[in-house]
Parts: structure tokens; C-alpha cells; sequence
């Protein structure tokens, strides 16, 4: 069955859908009753959704940053469009389609790791460079960092991402590093390469 986009959602309509889910917060309602607030979106758009009338246990089986479906109702609610949820269940990213989640970058993906690994072929220290050669080497991890956003909402929250934000990171150090002549420019290098580099396990994606 074909996903059912955020854009696509209009007042009234019963939902039963995956969808990404961000930033849950566990809130108490003016009569003291827990209900919970999150965002849920795919790569058209958010929305804000409430969890009415839970449980702190309830509130314990959402991932601060993953997938879930989601059976619930849109409605209105201070004229924007909301979601109303009556139940979930956790997806493993592996089960969903990223591409209906997640945008991907606009920038060629093999030409910026290309020129991320000629960047760092320039490091002369012999241990930063067989540092950084172990991680290049690894081709599964490789594949990870070219396809991994940077973040989920903030900068580069989308596929290649991650990449994107290396690339543009070293190329702005590979200008500026020759009028800092005291900086040790193979150390700036490698730890920009690495720098987020755990971010190919932290995110779902």
C-alpha cells in the first residue's frame, strides 16, 4: 500500500501510517493527566501529534528519533493540522522506504566522496594518515558515510548529509588553512573527517 504523505493529510482523516517521529515529550494536561507531544513527518512536511490520556510506560516505548505507525485521526486545532494518536508501534528503519522520509542531497554523492578522500590523501603525519586510511578502508562504513544524514532536524537532515556537511567542512578548511600557518593543518583534516563520523550508528536513517 502506498504511503500516505504529511501533505496528503486533511482534516477528518483516520490514519494508519509510518511515520518518522522526533522530539516526544511527556506533558501533563491542566487536570494533571499525561499526554504527549511529538512531531511526525516524512520528506513532504510535519506535523505536530498528541498522545492523549497515556502512561509514562506508553510514553517509554517511543524512540526519541525513529519510525513508527501510527493509527489516529488529523483534525484542526487552532486552525493547523494536527494528528491524534490513538496507538503506535515501533518500526526498525530497515522495514520503511528512506526515500519516503528523508530527502536526499542534491549533490553528486561519489564526486564529493572522491574529493573528500583526495583531501585527505594530502595528510603527511604518518600517524593521522594511517588513521584516517583504516576508516577509508572500510568499505561497509564507507557506504554508511555517504548515505547518512547529519542530523534529523537540525543542518543536513537528509541522505547524504552527513557527506555533504564533511565535504563542504573540508574544503573550507583546505582554503583557509595556508594563512594559519601555526595550525597543524593534518590534524584539522582528520578531525574534521571524523568528527561525526559515529553519526552512521546514532541515526536512524
Amino acid at each position: 500500500m502506498a504511503h500516505l504523505f504529511i501533505n496528503q493529510i486533511e482534516p477528518g482523516l483516520q490514519i494508519n501510517d509510518v511515520y518518522m517521529v522526533t522530539q516526544p515529550i511527556l506533558r501533563n494536561t491542566t487536570r494533571g493527566d499525561f499526554y504527549i507531544a511529538m512531531y511526525l513527518s516524512d520528506r513532504t512536511g510535519k506535523l505536530n501529534g498528541r498522545m492523549w490520556r497515556t502512561t509514562e510506560a506508553v510514553y517509554s516505548r517511543l524512540p526519541t528519533e525513529g519510525f513508527v505507525r501510527i493509527r489516529g485521526v488529523a483534525e484542526l486545532y487552532q486552525s493547523a493540522l494536527q494528528i491524534v494518536v490513538n496507538d503506535f508501534v515501533v518500526v526498525e528503519a530497515d522495514k520503511v522506504s528512506l526515500s519516503d522520509y528523508m530527502r536526499r542531497t542534491e549533490k553528486n554523492i561519489p564526486q564529493m566522496l572522491g574529493e573528500v578522500k583526495e583531501i585527505l590523501a594530502g595528510i603527511g603525519h604518518a600517524g593521522l594518515k594511517a588513521l584516517v586510511d583504516e576508516f577509508l578502508a572500510d568499505a561497509d562504513l564507507m557506504r554508511e558515510f555517504a548515505a547518512a544524514p547529519a542530523a534529523m532536524q537540525m543542518h543536513h537532515a537528509y541522505l547524504g548529509g552527513l557527506l555533504e556537511h564533511t565535504h563542504s567542512m573540508l574544503k573550507v578548511a583546505q582554503a583557509i588553512l595556508g594563512l594559519y600557518p601555526k595550525i597543524q593543518a593534518d590534524l584539522v583534516l582528520a578531525a574534521i573527517f571524523l568528527h561525526d563520523i559515529a553519526k552512521t550508528k546514532e541515526l536512524s536513517y
